[in-house]
């Protein structure tokens, strides 16, 4: 193999009779470096829309979520749980409790998800990012009567039923009561009901919390009939440096299989989904540009293998296997291409590096223009060296083996 390589390397650098080779190999792997430049970046560029989606559209979403993998519900004070929040990349948690309900106001009904946040759940997020105006709700904090709980509104509700922080009539919000016996003279005996005002509205960017209502964990599961220790979830917020993956893959493996930790994309897939689909989509039509790309690796070879027809006599009088001489020049179209595509994705990486510190391609959102979103991510370099390695080895071993079988065989037996 470092014969091959050795005599491959010679016959890249060395001067050809025919000059068209040489052309034809730099235009070979100037081809494919561009095209290695372009897919990095284009993975890269999608890799940032995927964030700035998630961002806009899951404002009270945390970094990442515990779910029971069973069920709607599950007992916070287990040795898995207590184990898995010992993690020194974890910032802040606060308890999640959520439950489809009805709620009733002045213009009318509408089916909610009612959401019960702990404490710390107001540390976690940005208020200024989705509070339209108010303060949250608060389990020690009473700016109401004494029979009436505090709730936050998502910006469609308030919006489709009339609501907001200077309303002095109170709505109702009615659940299905999960304990007791039902009447059946008495419908309303199945369902649990409770007198509330809004002290916030909420703009978070995605369906489901704007039309959702806010309110203290301890007041949900009062309405469940709930204990303190069950909830639906855990709320986790990050310590700046710490990767989400990183940690999810850690709490994950202390939790085991009945637990599920979800980051941002996991808790929002169609959102992921959505932008993936357009990603590979433009994967796909990449990779058509660079099979165009690689027939520039096969006119080369071909033009080589033609040039080369002494050397390749001489080397089988000298009792070279023809196995040898195969990898000769198919190390050739690997070396013009492994060449062309180190200094595209190396360009690549810095373009979207130089991107990602100052922004200088950008694009108009409203009134303003913010710069085009980049995340370079190791696996999608990876897929791209693959593939410009796979289609290269297709593209250097189609002439190496048509030349071997048909014009240099013929010519020995002759």
């Amino acid at each position: 193999m470092r014969t091959a390589l050795f005599i491959a390397h010679r016959y890249l650098f060395s001067h050809k009779r025919f000059n068209a080779v040489n052309i034809l190999s730099v235009i070979s792997a100037i081809a494919i470096g561009i095209v290695s430049l372009v897919m990095v970046c284009v993975l890269s560029i999608f890799n940032g829309y995927e964030e700035l989606i998630l961002s806009q559209n899951s404002r009270l979403s945390p970094d990442l979520l515990i779910i029971p993998a069973k069920g709607n519900s599950m007992i916070t004070d287990t040795q898995a749980i207590a184990e898995a929040l010992k993690h020194p990349g974890i910032a802040l948690r606060s308890e999640r409790l959520t439950a489809q309900g009805v709620v009733l106001g002045q213009n009318g009904r509408q089916m909610v998800l009612l959401q019960g946040h702990g404490e710390k759940w107001k540390e976690m997020i940005t208020p200024t990012d989705s509070i339209v105006e108010g303060k949250l709700p608060s389990s020690s904090e009473q700016d109401t009567p004494a029979d009436q709980a505090s709730i936050g509104v998502g910006l469609r509700v308030a919006s489709e039923l009339g609501l907001g922080i200077g309303f002095t009539d109170p709505i109702t919000i009615y659940i299905p009561n999960r304990t007791g016996v039902i009447n059946p003279l008495a419908p309303m005996t199945a369902f649990k009901s409770l007198d509330a005002h809004v002290t916030a509205v909420l703009n978070t960017g995605n369906e489901d919390d704007d039309s959702s209502i806010f309110m203290p964990l301890s007041t949900l599961q009062a309405m469940l009939s709930y204990p303190e220790n069950q909830v639906s979830g855990i709320d986790i917020k990050l310590k700046p440096g710490y990767s989400s993956e990183s940690v999810l893959h850690d709490m994950q493996y202390a939790l085991g299989s009945a637990y599920k930790v979800l980051d941002r994309t996991r808790q929002h897939p169609e959102l992921g989904k959505l932008v993936m689909v357009e990603k590979w989509m433009s994967y796909l039509i990449m990779i058509f540009i660079l099979l165009l790309a690689a027939f520039n690796i096969i006119s080369s070879l071909s033009m080589l293998l033609i040039e080369k027809e002494y050397d390749i006599f001489t080397l089988r009088s000298l009792g070279a296997p023809q196995k040898l001489i195969n990898r000769i020049f198919m190390s050739e179209g690997m070396l013009i291409s492994c060449l062309g595509s180190f200094v595209g994705i190396l360009a690549g990486i810095l373009i979207c590096q130089l991107q990602q510190h100052f922004g200088w391609v950008t694009y108009p959102i409203g009134m303003q223009t913010v710069p085009y979103p980049v995340k370079i991510r190791l696996t999608d370099t990876l897929i791209v060296v693959g593939t410009t390695l796979l289609m290269s080895w297709l593209s250097a071993g189609y002439p190496v083996r048509y030349f071997s079988k048909r014009h240099f065989g013929t010519q020995k037996n002759g």
